[in-house]
């Protein structure tokens, strides 16, 4: 496997991701949501669970579907990438940011979570560490679950509607 043909594709599927608002918007303002203001007012703590789920799901729709809806699939098809080298790139340009999405969501999850209860309680409600083992644990594992079913979908989907 050659891996600098798949660091080439990542980058460029991140670039895309990047200046995608319909990929960036949920992927920042669902965090937020989830982990910062319902914290506010429910304390539900598998929340965060959801943001690498979404995360995978986001970026793996947008890096199959959205390579067929811009025409550019095909002409990447024709380089001399294996399809080995394809999926590859294809499932770690999606799995790295629904990681540290997933972890970031959990780190603004646990301080706001830990305020709130500070300032009324004056005590921590999560001073637990085995809340890391979790995190590190269960993010990559559902983010790889919604990854595998969304590349499954989005490889045979011929666009987004």
């Amino acid at each position: 496997m050659n891996w600098s043909r798949v660091r080439a594709i990542i980058k460029k599927d991140i670039q895309a991701v990047v200046y995608a608002k319909l990929v960036m918007i949920p992927m920042i303002v669902m965090p937020l949501v989830l982990c910062i203001a319902v914290p506010a007012f429910v304390t539900i703590q598998s929340l965060f669970m959801i943001l690498p789920l979404m995360a995978s799901s986001i970026v793996t729709a947008n890096s199959i579907v959205g390579e067929k809806e811009r025409k550019t699939l095909e002409t990447l098809l024709y380089t001399p990438v294996t399809n080995r080298e394809f999926l590859v790139a294809k499932l770690l340009n999606s799995f790295i940011p629904a990681v540290l999405i997933g972890c970031a969501g959990f780190a603004g999850f646990f301080l706001v979570l830990n305020l709130i209860y500070f300032l009324h309680r004056n005590m921590l409600i999560i001073h637990s560490w085995i809340w890391m083992p979790a995190i590190l644990l269960l993010s990559p594992s559902v983010s790889l679950i919604g990854l595998s079913l969304t590349l499954m979908v989005s490889l045979k989907a011929k666009s987004y509607a």
